[in-house]
């Protein structure tokens, strides 16, 4: 997220949000709303009263469509920093789907362990086991699309091909202890004929 008045958000209110929470999450800060509608958002820092902190930033919807947009802030604090406690409320397995989501692109089979390493090292948040476990399963929905449907589309297509093109061969390889998908592998059955008639090679 940018300080620049102006950056816009095409995901709206709750796009805005979530970025919001990434900030604060990663500059070590609580903050709270003053104004949290579909129009309108303004947020504060969480010491605005206690230590006289005048960090803020407003959004509101652009006129002719849904997008967000930064109106007027100041990302200067002057409170005391690192304010954020070490089991947010904020920091729900939503927001750790966004804080995540690149190491999972980077590594699909990235543990519930790894993420919780990630976020206290990154971030100075400690997070609970279950929040991370989902934290993945929510990453892979936003990049790979919803897994079990797209592993579930997997197994349609595979029998699918048993059934209108029979003599194919198809092995979907499954990984005996993570129960995830590895590898498949599949040879039509008019590919399988058409090879037959090919001239052999010496190699």
């Amino acid at each position: 997220m940018k300080d620049d008045v102006g950056q816009e958000f095409m995901g709206g209110a709750t796009e805005f949000r979530s970025e919001i929470i990434k900030y604060a999450t990663h500059k070590g800060f609580n903050f709270k709303y003053t104004k949290n509608d579909n129009t309108y958002i303004t947020v504060v820092c969480s010491e605005l009263d206690s230590q006289g902190c005048h960090w803020f930033i407003r959004a509101k919807r652009k006129s002719m469509n849904t997008h967000f947009v930064v109106s007027k802030g100041n990302l200067i604090h002057k409170c005391v920093e690192n304010l954020i406690v070490p089991e947010s409320n904020r920091v729900g397995h939503n927001v750790l789907s966004n804080l995540v989501v690149q190491n999972v692109v980077s590594d699909p089979t990235i543990g519930a362990k790894d993420i919780l390493k990630l976020m206290n090292d990154d971030y100075g948040v400690d997070t609970t086991y279950w929040k991370a476990h989902r934290s993945i399963g929510g990453a892979k929905d936003q990049t790979f699309d919803n897994y079990n449907e797209s592993y579930d589309q997997l197994r349609w297509y595979s029998e699918t091909i048993h059934i209108t093109n029979p003599g194919s061969i198809v092995e979907l390889d499954v990984h005996n202890e993570k129960k995830h998908f590895e590898r498949i592998f599949i040879a039509f059955n008019a590919c399988i004929q058409g090879f037959k008639s090919c001239r052999p090679m010496l190699h």
